[in-house]
């Protein structure tokens, strides 16, 4: 059963590879119609009507049908499915460049804007109309023929290759062979969910090495800040922290979450929610945690948009759809799922980029939700993150699976103190990944795996593994954060500020603040400025203090 109001057509009983290909033709024969009508009007006589309403119309539904067509090849257990969904995605992607550099459309776009009256416009639509035309020029539609034909030639290959590079990630199924002696002393859920495995068995030099930098950071963690992360992973077990978080953001955000047990999925371990606002009941949208590894499945962890929360042509505000993924830590033969602190983290991040989708109240689908700036659009999500580490929402994301006794104090004060335990490790591996994405997007690098080794032991004073190369896992290349890794960091800056300027001193389960939060910072989508939405906030411009106390430097 399709939940209540989704415009989107997802009924995986009826799916097959066939109608994957039929639908995404479809799709391509509606979406150029559309186009074709508006590169066809009389360039002395356009309108806003007659340009900007049939391109935003195209925009909803190819956005949408397309997006679903893609989506089956991260979720789906159907390798067959998968393979019809990458390839459907392929060709849609390659259409979308084509649509993209349409000059036709480009001119009749430069004539509105020299025509209207664009403060007139709302500033929603002024906004719309004039990100399409930089669109345009950042496409270089205002250059001459050969040279849009070579652009579009390099984005459509930019397309296939970053879709195969997904692909090849996601259905990577290496295992490595170990015996039960070899492996004597690692915990019986890790060993049980194990699917990759390195040993390496050098002799010491004195020197730290690549493969033991993880081991030493557990070290610190369990000497400096006598925190041992397998005492704490029985305190949560996932149905109990997802209760927790649930409860949670829907205290700080003012919503209400019903489980649609009858709503169709693609999987067993795939649960819908809808999301209503407290006060008014209103439908805000829907979700899909869908949390356990499988063999073919999207491999890290993220949300996808698939309804944009916004308006339709005529005026009426679409209900948004989202998905997240994850990978966390499965059921074994004697215990349920039992996640450590740093999946309670992730899993609280991406629940904050779900309502970010969820809570969008733009009109334009181009700033629905996380539409934002790249280098702010994880603040939202980070900011969020504090929640892990409140002696509140921890006690009410915790219960150990045997008892149900809460997180015991001496564990979650230990937990708290060891926040900045290997913080200049992190984000100096930060820096060198953010690093290594600007150069292999400015320079002329032809060998990444020596670009990555010289970064490292540059900034982190460690050798690289020779013959491994980083860059064939790091997907945020390829992923949608090209040349804009960075944003993590400086979104950051931003999450920091956010939270000890308001929910610290306000409180951290505060609904009046939480509202403020949702108000001014997850509705707005990007249908404003990031640094108007912070300013807004905070009623200030932002600093970099917080971070910095955030990571253990004194300002």
């Amino acid at each position: 059963m399709k939940p209540e109001g989704v415009i989107l057509d997802w009924d995986f009983r009826k799916l097959t590879p066939e109608k994957i290909f039929k639908d995404a033709e479809k799709l391509i024969d509606d979406t150029k119609a559309q186009y074709d009508f508006v590169g066809s009007l009389d360039i002395e006589s356009v309108s806003y009507n007659s340009v900007i309403k049939p391109l935003y119309a195209a925009e909803i539904d190819f956005g949408t049908r397309s997006s679903f067509l893609g989506f089956v090849q991260h979720c789906s257990d159907s390798k067959e499915l998968r393979n019809a969904s990458y390839e459907a995605d392929k060709k849609l992607e390659n259409f979308a460049v084509d649509m993209s550099l349409r000059k036709d459309i480009f001119d009749r776009l430069v004539a509105l804007v020299n025509k209207v009256d664009i403060t007139a416009l709302k500033p929603e639509a002024k906004r719309f109309l004039e990100r399409l035309v930089k669109e345009g020029r950042r496409n270089g539609l205002h250059l001459e023929e050969s040279q849009r034909e070579r652009i579009k030639e390099m984005q459509k290959r930019m397309s296939d290759l970053s879709l195969t590079f997904g692909k090849n990630l996601n259905e990577d199924t290496t295992k490595l062979h170990f015996s039960a002696e070899e492996l004597d002393g690692l915990p019986d859920d890790f060993l049980e969910a194990l699917d990759k495995c390195e040993q390496y068995s050098y002799p010491y030099n004195g020197k730290i090495d690549f493969w033991d930098t993880r081991y030493y950071a557990t070290i610190v963690e369990e000497t400096r800040y006598s925190v041992n992360k397998e005492k704490l992973r029985p305190y949560f077990p996932m149905e109990k922290v997802t209760q927790g978080l649930l409860k949670i953001y829907e205290e700080i955000l003012g919503l209400n979450f019903t489980e649609e047990k009858e709503a169709d999925k693609w999987h067993d371990d795939a649960t819908v929610y809808r999301a209503n606002d407290s006060e008014t009941g209103e439908l805000l949208g829907y979700f899909v945690l869908d949390l356990f590894p499988r063999d073919g499945k999207y491999g890290h962890a993220a949300v996808f948009p698939l309804v944009s929360g916004c308006l339709d042509p005529h005026g009426n505000r679409i209900v948004p759809f989202c998905a997240m993924l994850t990978n966390f830590t499965k059921p074994t033969s004697d215990r349920p799922s039992l996640l450590d602190h740093d999946e309670v983290e992730t899993y609280f991040h991406e629940f904050g980029h779900a309502m970010h989708h969820i809570c969008s109240k733009a009109e334009f689908k181009k700033f629905s939700g996380t539409r934002v700036e790249r280098d702010f659009v994880e603040a939202p999500s980070q900011m969020l993150e504090n929640w892990c580490w409140q002696e509140e929402p921890l006690k009410r994301m915790s219960g150990h699976y045997k008892t149900g006794e809460p997180l015991p104090s001496d564990l979650m004060a230990t937990l708290r103190a060891s926040r900045l335990a290997n913080a200049a490790g992190f984000n100096l591996r930060q820096i060198i990944l953010a690093t290594f994405d600007q150069k292999v997007h400015t320079e002329t690098v032809t060998d990444t795996e020596k670009l990555f080794s010289d970064l490292y032991k540059t900034i982190l004073d460690v050798e690289t593994i020779p013959g491994t190369n980083f860059a064939g896992t790091f997907n945020h290349l390829a992923s949608g954060y090209p040349a804009q890794y960075y944003g993590y960091l400086w979104s950051e800056v931003f999450s920091a500020d956010m939270f000890e300027s308001k929910f610290a001193k306000e409180g951290v389960m505060n609904p009046k603040v939480g509202m403020e939060y949702r108000r001014k910072i997850l509705e707005p989508g990007g249908s404003v400025d990031a640094d108007v939405m912070i300013r807004n906030f905070l009623g200030r411009d932002p600093t970099m203090d917080a971070f910095l106390r955030k990571k253990g430097i004194t300002v």
